[in-house]
């Protein structure tokens, strides 16, 4: 009889270097619905660098930043907050006070 196998969780993605506000920016655009392709378009016309410092976006730059520790939690907390939000919108339109006591 063998012995199972047992892998070891790794953190998913890697510490990102790009500025706080760009992080912020893609994660609310995603959130929102916006495709890859749509988030770049957005970076390129306002001319904002990639991570690595390239002059133009792919949507492969957009992936990996959504991947990375920080993306993949801000990700999760933008839609947190979504849920959130629909559920108060839901139990106000019942007639209740809502999630949030308003």
């Amino acid at each position: 009889m063998t012995s199972p196998v047992v892998y070891a969780r790794r953190l998913p993605g890697r510490p990102r270097r790009c500025p706080y506000d760009v992080l912020v920016l893609v994660v609310e655009l995603r959130s929102s619905g916006a495709r890859l392709i749509d988030i770049c378009d957005r970076l390129n016309v306002a001319e904002i660098p990639t991570p690595g410092g390239g002059a133009y976006w792919w949507p492969s730059h957009v992936h990996r930043l959504l991947q990375t520790r920080d993306g993949i939690q801000f990700l999760d907390n933008a839609r947190g907050e979504m849920e959130l939000d629909s559920d108060h919108r839901r139990d106000l339109q019942a007639g209740g006070k809502g999630v949030r006591g308003t």
